[in-house]
């Protein structure tokens, strides 16, 4: 064997050993020694603690939580946007980590094509004694993911958390002047300093029925009812103020000893108070306090000035609610009207429901169908009813004429809304004709004494049968088949039945068809509508009249025709007609053509 055979053999020998080695070295990373699991749940605890920095260190960011939420410690010391750690957290607690390379081991160039030897940022999560680094790396398949080190771990995890690290120092600095949402807010105390050096302002205060009220600071003003819309924008515009930039305290000079405005707030993240100077250029300087602990924000707040300005102008009169209704009568589940007579006797209670979207039906005295039209000119009537100023509910005209009030109504609250509660409000009538009210909400005390506007609070005084559905028959569509109608007039009883060819007279022989029954009794009859409801006593009502005839409504029982259904008719005049079904209380007028044609048809009978 000559040299250089020896040194090709030799070369081999070195290359299979080298490849031998790599291979070894490269044995697939087992499935089992990987735990997956989510980024947050590496730390075993709630997080704590944040720190981040980009690639080139230019943004560092230090994040603790504190009891009002997270507060950025580096590179300035603020209160932090919850919304923007909230979002971060979320990002975390989602992200599920994927193996990096399941089937091997990375090799240093997967780190390098990995983006891992110089990440484009770094993560620090502590909880208590635990801290989890999360170093990010190159995007990766599948698309949508990137490589990250997670505590020293090649693994996939979901693109978008990385930019939270490359994110401008005022997107994590609290941009709202107040933390209090609108829900949880329970007070708002409001003072601006005029030109001429007098103070003024407001009072909002949430009550137990979660409506508010506003007064003025006097000593003593009372309370008021404050209008849902204007208040509604007002407090939208003071908890929805966001600074347009931050400066340090030194930065600027310092409010006047005696602001332009002072703010104060309470709600679900305690007490809050901003204390502003005038505007400037379209801009105020504030300054944030929480009076409870006695801490101030480190950074004073450059705030747009159209948020406060308002408020200036803005007359408590025009906050006061000049509505009696806590939430519209249209918009109830249930309407109840009660009317007072001579004597403290009361007329039957009016009762009107619903359920879901469907229209009122009277559920008391009698359940039934209701008029559209006439419940609607009830609401109306009761929706134009305005306040128009407050008395002293010591006032010997307001309790004398609230000591058995004329009206009584009550609203329960809208099926989607029971939160609302239900409430009354009562109506008395003055001597000297002035209309007094009063409101009172279940589970609080009477509120306040009111003089009304209710032009149309006679619509009230309208008996409970004038809610009526004007019809005074109908054919059910779930009704066992009619067998026969029979007419009654005088001593005599025609039974007319259904033929092969329609309606007829029942005899001996088939049925032949009656053109005049099918036009005169048996179409109306269909749904006998009427012009009006006239009476919701019949036995009263009618005791005068005489009866006309009575129409007979068969069906088949035990084989024999029975009466289903029986309505009188009772003439008035020369050509009108009245209808009372069975015992009914409830007595209609018809339409003077169908009466007419009725009682063409009835005489011929006679």
């Amino acid at each position: 064997m000559n040299k250089s055979t020896l040194l090709a053999l030799a070369v081999l020998v070195l290359v299979l050993g080298g490849l031998a080695w790599y291979v070894s070295d490269q044995e697939p990373t087992k499935k089992d020694d990987f735990e997956p699991g989510t980024l947050l749940a590496l730390l075993g605890g709630e997080t704590d603690r944040i720190r981040m920095a980009n690639k080139d260190g230019s943004k560092t960011y230090a994040f603790v939580r504190s009891e009002r939420g997270w507060r950025l410690t580096d590179p300035v010391e603020d209160e932090a946007s919850q919304s923007r750690m909230d979002m971060l957290l979320g990002q975390l607690s989602h992200a599920e980590r994927m193996i990096g390379w399941p089937d091997r081991k990375p090799t240093p160039k997967d780190i390098t094509e990995a983006g891992l030897d110089e990440p484009i940022g770094r993560l620090v999560l502590g909880a208590r004694d635990k801290e989890v680094v999360i170093e990010f790396g190159a995007e990766c398949f599948p698309v949508g993911y990137r490589f990250a080190r997670v505590d020293g771990e090649v693994v996939r995890i979901p693109s978008g958390i990385e930019e939270s690290v490359d994110a401008n120092r005022d997107e994590w600095i609290n941009s709202m002047l107040f933390l209090t949402s609108g829900i949880g807010l329970r007070r708002l105390e409001l003072r601006r300093r005029g030109d001429d050096g007098t103070s003024s302002g407001l009072i909002v205060e949430r009550g137990t029925n979660n409506a508010f009220t506003v007064r003025s600071l006097q000593k003593d003003a009372e309370p008021l009812p404050a209008d849902p819309a204007r208040l509604t924008g007002i407090l939208a515009s003071v908890l929805s103020a966001r600074a347009k930039r931050f400066l340090p305290k030194g930065g600027q000079t310092a409010p006047a000893p005696e602001p332009w405005m002072t703010i104060l707030v309470d709600g679900d993240h305690g007490r809050e108070e901003v204390l502003l100077t005038s505007p400037v250029q379209g801009a105020v300087d504030a300054i944030k306090r929480y009076p409870a602990t006695g801490d101030e924000r480190p950074s004073r707040m450059i705030v747009d000035a159209m948020h406060f300005e308002r408020f200036v102008t803005e007359s408590i009169d025009d906050l006061i609610s000049t509505q009696v209704w806590t939430y519209g009568p249209s918009s109830a589940s249930r309407i109840t009207v009660e009317v007072a007579k001579e004597g403290d006797a009361s007329s039957p209670t009016l009762v009107l429901g619903r359920t879901a979207d469907e229209p009122f039906g009277i559920v008391s005295p009698k359940a039934g169908a209701a008029d559209p039209r006439a419940v609607n000119a009830l609401i109306v009537a009761l929706e134009r009813t305005k306040l128009l100023s407050m008395i002293a509910s010591s006032d010997p005209a307001a309790q004398k004429a609230l000591a058995v009030p004329r009206y009584r109504v009550r609203l329960e609250p809208p099926l989607a809304q029971p939160a609302l509660g239900a409430f009354e409000v009562r109506f008395g009538v003055g001597d000297d004709g002035k209309i007094f009210a009063q409101r009172k909400a279940e589970g609080s005390p009477e509120d306040f004494v009111w003089i009304v506007e209710a032009a149309e609070l006679e619509q009230l005084a309208r008996p409970w049968w004038h809610y009526v559905e004007p019809v005074a028959f109908r054919f059910g569509s779930s009704m066992r088949p009619v067998t026969g109608i029979a007419v009654r007039a005088g001593d005599k009883r025609i039974v007319f039945a259904p033929g092969d060819k329609g309606w007829g007279r029942r005899g001996d022989g088939p049925i032949e068809l009656d053109e005049d029954f099918e036009e005169s009794i048996y179409e109306p009859l269909r749904e006998l509508k009427s012009k009006e409801v006239v009476s919701g006593d019949a036995n009263a009502w009618l005791a005068g009249l005489v009866p006309f005839a009575t129409i007979e409504i068969l069906q088949a029982q035990d084989g024999k025709d029975r009466v289903w259904q029986r309505i009188a008719l009772y003439a008035q005049g020369e050509e009108g007609l009245v209808a009372r079904r069975d015992d009914d209380p409830i007595v209609h007028r018809l339409f003077e053509r169908t009466a007419r044609t009725m009682r063409k048809f009835v005489d011929s009978l006679r």
